[in-house]
């Protein structure tokens, strides 16, 4: 084989290992389970696999009342190379279930859909200030709350243990 020839040969297979690495390339959305009424979480997107020069969009709608910190519910993002994670501010709703439907591209490559991804608001019976923990002043506010029959006694005894607990 002359030197062109193998030069050719060389230089073809280089090609095709750093589109193959590209190729390989996926990414990862990282969503907490859950969080407490109006809690500030975070969302991690990663690049996995990726090498070389790349480029990747990324689009992330939220639901449920979720929203980023800027108030919104729709992420549009552009991670470059040699960035490989990307992560946002996230604030939740004061009840109920948050979705995350998104999807991710490299460069020209085929659109791939992240899984989607759910977040459940979970109320801490006590908790008035939506901190996560039930403090003695809050225990107080929620059995004056009993007292006027505006919660019942069984949630009463959740709250109880709620501070007993912290």
């Amino acid at each position: 084989m002359n030197k062109k020839a193998i030069l050719f040969t060389t230089m073809f297979a280089m090609i095709l290992i750093a589109m193959a690495m590209v190729s390989a390339a996926t990414m990862t959305r990282t969503v907490p389970a859950s969080a407490t009424p109006s809690q500030t979480f975070q969302v991690v997107y990663k690049t996995v696999g990726a090498t070389g020069i790349y480029g990747v969009s990324i689009q992330d709608v939220l639901s449920g009342g979720c929203t980023f910190t800027d108030g919104t519910t729709t992420l549009k993002q552009v991670l470059l190379n040699p960035s490989t994670t990307l992560t946002f501010d996230v604030k939740a709703p004061s009840s109920g279930t948050c979705t995350f439907i998104g999807d991710y591209k490299y460069g020209e490559k085929s659109l791939k859909t992240f899984p989607t991804a759910t977040l459940n608001v979970i109320t801490v019976k006590g908790d008035t200030n939506s901190d996560g923990i039930v403090d003695r002043t809050e225990l107080g506010i929620y059995i004056d709350k009993w007292i006027t029959n505006q919660v019942s006694r069984e949630d009463l005894g959740i709250a109880i243990q709620n501070w007993a607990s912290h």
